[in-house]
């Protein structure tokens, strides 16, 4: 795999970071990748290497506010300026893969909720989706202040920030060596009250934006089962809404938000791969990924 990033300035004025994953050889396929609330997307260059494996190539930006992009921390301006990000990323992908090659998604968390509501919308670029740990209602498990703050106060005091109390011993088990979480000094736990009041707006109409998707898209869902962040219960109350006919849903058992950086990361990755064999995609012999 090869790994490069770049920036470029957004519509919005924002310097936006850009992640590109490479497989070895000639692409056959694409994958836009999708961070979550306070994440960024360097921590999932593990993730990338697992569809860099099979050919695919990989794109995905760190969202105003977020990692390596300028912007006050948690402030996003709105869901349009994700969806432009979103349109771009996947022109790039495009115009570096063959005609009619597939291409999916990969989303974590909040990234989960922007990657339900863009996809029922751009159902046809899109063959298959994988969405881990997602936001389903951005309000559960929020104090009913922080609630109605957001509500009240984004259209009037947008770059206003405000805690999520998502702490980073609720995102993963501590080292077994250690007995403490390794913080990354690129995340935070923030959020604006535009982009937090936006959140909690798409939330509410999930559930019927998730009937347009179209059902040819293949999906798989994945969540762990000690998800005190976002509600594994709502995942599988969503899942069981999505009109895909080719579909998966992973529990992560032991598992709090973030499977992917805990100890079955491994064990779900694998789990990935099966569903990609599944779907046909499977792993580039080392002669392939030499190729060019």
């Amino acid at each position: 795999m090869k790994f490069e990033t770049e920036i470029f300035e957004a519509e919005s004025g924002h310097e936006i970071r850009r992640y590109w994953y490479r497989p070895e050889g000639k692409p056959m396929g694409g994958v836009v990748m999708i961070h979550g609330l306070g994440d960024h997307l360097g921590r999932y260059s593990h993730v990338a290497k697992r569809f860099c494996d099979r050919g695919f190539l990989c794109v995905g930006v760190d969202l105003p506010g977020h990692g390596l992009s300028s912007g006050s921390r948690g402030h996003v301006p709105s869901f349009d300026l994700i969806g432009d990000l979103l349109d771009r990323n996947c022109l790039l992908l495009k115009g570096n893969l063959p005609e009619q090659a597939p291409i999916g998604v990969f989303a974590h968390s909040m990234g989960g909720l922007v990657a339900l509501d863009y996809l029922p919308r751009r159902s046809e670029l899109f063959h298959f989706a994988w969405i881990s740990s997602p936001l389903i209602d951005p309000s559960a498990g929020q104090p009913p202040i922080l609630v109605k703050l957001s509500k009240w106060l984004g259209p009037w005091l947008p770059w206003l920030s405000l805690g999520t109390g998502v702490r980073s011993e609720l995102l993963r088990h501590p080292d077994p060596k250690t007995g403490t979480v390794e913080k990354d000094p690129l995340m935070h736990s923030k959020v604006s009250a535009s982009f937090g009041a936006e959140l909690i707006q798409k939330g509410v109409g999930l559930p019927q934006n998730i009937e347009k998707m179209d059902s040819s898209l293949k999906v798989l869902m994945s969540h762990g089962t000690e998800d005190h962040v976002c509600s594994p219960e709502a995942s599988r109350k969503l899942f069981d809404l999505v009109p895909a006919t080719q579909m998966a849903f992973v529990s992560v058992e032991g598992s709090p938000h973030e499977p992917l950086h805990d100890s079955r990361a491994e064990w779900l990755l694998e789990k990935v791969d099966g569903w990609l064999d599944e779907l046909g995609f499977f792993a580039l012999k080392e002669n392939e990924t030499q190729s060019t």
